[in-house]
């Protein structure tokens, strides 16, 4: 078997809510409490708006080759039509993802190298992988920001993975024999 068929992708998490769906605007105010009442009516996850430039930011992961996209999202065991819901509107602006939405009610459980998130408080310490903060008041300058650490971590990713593959010591330069 030779490296470029036993290489593994870089595996991102991408969370849907205030990620790649803007809630605040679903909310329709920002000074919103935990769980606010609106999320429990029926048509609230399917009709968010996306996020602005989720979609340009999405387009950019999938064109780095060795990245695999994912959604990662928690249900909302109160809200029944939740599940439905968060899947239609998958399929309606993300459909490439709908076969790769992962829904969780922890997202420490989840097993990638990547985990772009709002809620820092709540992931950054169980989350396994390496935890982006994504900053929903700022979607522009935060999606700019994590596909460079993205693309820079998936070429590292690649880079050691070669070396190992080729037998090059994790204490050599790689311009050492």
């Amino acid at each position: 078997m030779n490296y470029s068929e036993r290489k593994k992708k870089l595996e991102v998490y991408l969370d849907m809510d205030n990620v790649l769906a803007d809630f605040d605007a679903g909310v329709g105010r920002k000074d919103y409490e935990w769980n606010p009442p609106e999320m429990f009516k029926r048509g609230f996850f399917l009709n968010l708006p996306v996020m602005a430039y989720a979609k340009v930011f999405y387009a950019y992961l999938e064109r780095i080759p060795n990245v695999e996209v994912y959604i990662a999202t928690k249900y909302t065991a109160h809200a029944p039509d939740c599940l439905t819901e968060k899947l239609l509107w998958v399929q309606e602006h993300f459909p490439k993802l709908a076969d790769r939405m992962m829904v969780v009610c922890d997202k420490g459980h989840l097993n990638g190298d990547v985990l772009v998130d709002d809620d820092h408080e709540r992931w950054q310490h169980c989350f396994r992988g390496t935890f982006m903060h994504f900053d929903h008041t700022n979607p522009k300058d935060s999606f700019i920001a994590i596909a460079h650490q993205i693309k820079c971590q998936a070429q590292l990713k690649e880079d050691l993975e070669k070396a190992e593959y080729l037998g090059i010591s994790p204490h050599m330069s790689g311009e050492e024999k």
